[in-house]
């Protein structure tokens, strides 16, 4: 390999490592193989400023590489540097090896101090760069972190802990597309507690709170894990129900009717009672409509009683439960 050639390999992207180098005194630049063996170099055995061994020749011949075999491996792209001692005392040389697609690249001085500050600053360089890209893989991480939770928090209601209305939206079209595509039954009921307002004027608003929060940890637990839930406002709730006939949901809906009689809410000495609509989702152009007839169904349970379950049938005809 001619000396051109190894200036091609100081062209190609190593760090901290140009083909300046090659011009600065006292600095050797050795191409090696993976055995150390010289394939080229910037001087010559015969060279008092750069005693290196010519082209073929062991690196071991004029310098104790005894010691290198066992961590080259861990010295090649590293900012350490390594000790090469001379031989009958011929100077010795500090420097760097680097892994190229070449072969073995190493770089060093003579070992005088005075002339070790380009290694030095290198070795620096190198060091420092190796903690900036650290710092940027921690500030990297961190920002994700910080982005998925900001995306969590706007995608969930602070209060109960449930899922806000801009987040079951995408839930909504999801399940409308499957119900279009393949036939799959999915229900919406749509839950007001009875009354609320009483409870804010009688009890004040910290304990309205406290009930809107205990709603919602109890709705989570009398749902499966498939179902969705989320706090539509204020008083209101929706749940999503994949996989789910009007019948199942309304039995979902009995199930939450039950647990919320047995709520007991501190400072507060009311049952509490809920309204409920369902209707069934019917497909990718039915999502507004079937939030809409949920409605009408709550309506229609509120305007019956309260209390109750109320049922809207594909059909467009109510019916009571």
């Amino acid at each position: 390999m001619k000396l051109d050639e190894l200036v091609a390999v100081l062209d190609a992207p190593i760090p901290g490592v140009s083909r300046a180098l090659l011009d600065l005194p006292h600095l050797v630049c050795v191409l090696l193989d993976r055995n150390l063996c010289v394939l080229a170099a910037n001087g010559s055995p015969d060279d008092p400023a750069r005693p290196v061994p010519a082209r073929g020749r062991w690196l071991s011949d004029m310098y104790s590489t005894s010691h290198i075999h066992p961590v080259l491996a861990q010295l090649a792209e590293s900012p350490q540097a390594v000790t090469l001692p001379g031989r009958d005392g011929a100077h010795g040389l500090v420097g760097h090896f680097f892994s190229t697609p070449q072969g073995i690249l190493f770089l060093g001085e003579l070992d005088d101090p005075v002339k070790q500050s380009v290694l030095a600053d290198i070795s620096r360089l190198n060091d420092e760069l190796i903690r900036l890209n650290r710092r940027y893989r921690q500030s990297r991480d961190e920002l994700a972190l910080a982005n998925r939770r900001v995306t969590e928090l706007s995608l969930t209601d602070p209060l109960t802990g449930l899922k806000n209305r801009r987040a079951i939206e995408p839930l909504l079209r999801r399940e409308a597309a499957l119900v279009s595509r393949h036939g799959m039954d999915c229900s919406l009921i749509m839950m007001d507690l009875d009354h609320f307002k009483r409870i804010n004027d009688d009890f004040g608003h910290q304990t309205g709170d406290d009930v809107l929060t205990a709603v919602g940890k109890m709705i989570r637990e009398q749902m499966r894990v498939e179902d969705t839930c989320c706090r539509w406002g204020g008083e209101e709730f929706m749940m999503l129900l994949p996989h789910a006939a009007v019948t199942q949901a309304k039995a979902c809906a009995r199930r939450i009717q039950a647990a919320l009689s047995d709520l007991h809410i501190r400072a507060m000495n009311r049952a509490l009672t809920a309204s409920f609509g369902i209707s069934q989702l019917l497909g990718e152009e039915d999502i507004e409509a079937a939030v809409r007839r949920s409605d009408q169904a709550l309506y229609a349970a509120k305007h019956a009683g309260r209390n109750r379950v109320w049922i809207h049938m594909p059909d467009k005809t109510n019916g009571g439960a």
